[in-house]
């Protein structure tokens, strides 16, 4: 992707900035991928929630995976997580029951996804957060689709 990038560098626990988009349940989505109305490339599944960024202005879009190919050799690894807001239909949970990057924060009524650095980020560094694992499982299977295809048009 085309990265986002730090300016001024950013301290560990400071928000980076909130990655908007479009807020829809799960089988919304995966309708909207299949049917060709969405790409898939900018869904943030967040608990039963996914927020898609495609057709948002936000910065946030642009965070890439330190994860991908090689980056986790040459990047050092992620350094920010979600710190997300409570969604429409859910109860507070308690912080005993909540995973690292499902921890939740009391905002406005209006679901929110924050971008937090994890890490020290040095003015120009790349911001990288983990697209988590299903999101690299479907982007194996569009792979291998891929190359299925090409080598049947071959043969």
């Amino acid at each position: 992707g085309k990265g986002f990038f730090s300016v001024s560098g950013h301290s560990k626990g400071e928000v980076i900035c909130t990655y908007e988009g479009q807020l829809m349940t799960i089988e919304e989505y995966r309708s909207m991928v299949q049917n060709g109305q969405l790409s898939g490339d900018y869904g943030l599944r967040v608990g039963k929630w996914i927020v898609d960024a495609e057709n948002s202005c936000g910065v946030g879009r642009y965070i890439n995976d330190a994860n991908a190919g090689l980056g986790r050799w040459f990047t050092g690894g992620n350094n920010v997580e979600m710190l997300r807001a409570q969604y429409p239909d859910e109860q507070m949970a308690s912080k005993a029951t909540q995973s690292r990057d499902e921890r939740q924060i009391q905002q406005s009524s209006q679901p929110k996804v924050m971008i937090v650095a994890s890490h020290d980020i040095e003015p120009n560094g790349e911001i990288l957060m983990s697209y988590g694992e299903s999101y690299w499982m479907i982007e194996r299977l569009r792979v291998w689709d891929a190359v299925i295809r090409s080598i049947s048009s071959i043969l």
